[in-house]
């Protein structure tokens, strides 16, 4: 006895093939699964089975099979890899000659990285200005970050050393900026 398929629930007009189910309009097969002829035959056999009249379209999966046969061996295109790098110096202290509304957005960026402050690039130019003045204007000298202080050592040419207490750094700061304030 074989047991008779049904189509899946959201495919109600799928048809059976030895792969799984077909839909009918677009040849696509829409469930996976492994039917036998049986299998098959009997679903055509259950559908048009109509009031004591049976018309049994039999299907014979190997007529379906077409023999493909390749007489050219196929060509395959390889392009060449190619490998972009970007590089982003932020060693190098920003000078701000100007406007901050003069900077790129990556100029920004790296102005703010100096200054121990990651900005978004993916904000508008104005909206980086603002975080970037606010930020470099509305902190004392005693409330920087280690990399902060670093960053402002770099504009004067000095490297701070981050491993030292934030005590000793700010001594070497006073006396960097003790140097270069104008008597």
């Amino acid at each position: 006895m074989v047991t008779l398929i049904k189509p899946p629930a959201f495919r109600k007009d799928a048809v059976p093939v030895a792969e799984g189910w077909k839909n009918p309009h677009t040849e696509e097969i829409v469930l996976f699964e492994k039917f036998t002829d049986e299998e098959i035959n009997a679903f055509y056999e259950a559908k048009n089975t109509v009031k004591g009249v049976t018309t049994v379209p039999t299907v014979d999966l190997a007529a379906q099979v077409e023999t493909v046969t390749i007489t050219q061996e196929p060509v395959i295109e390889v392009e060449p890899e190619v490998t972009l790098t970007a590089t982003v110096d932020t060693e190098e202290p920003i000078e701000v000659d100007g406007s901050l509304h003069e900077m790129s957005k990556r100029e920004l960026e790296n102005l703010g990285r100096q200054h121990g402050l990651e900005l978004d690039r993916r904000r508008s130019k104005a909206v980086l200005v603002e975080e970037l003045t606010d930020h470099m204007e509305m902190k004392p000298i005693e409330d920087l970050s280690k990399l902060e202080m670093e960053a402002i050592g770099r504009r004067y040419g000095i490297e701070l050393d981050r491993r030292k207490n934030k005590e000793t750094l700010l001594e070497e700061l006073d006396d960097i900026r003790a140097k270069a304030a104008p008597i």
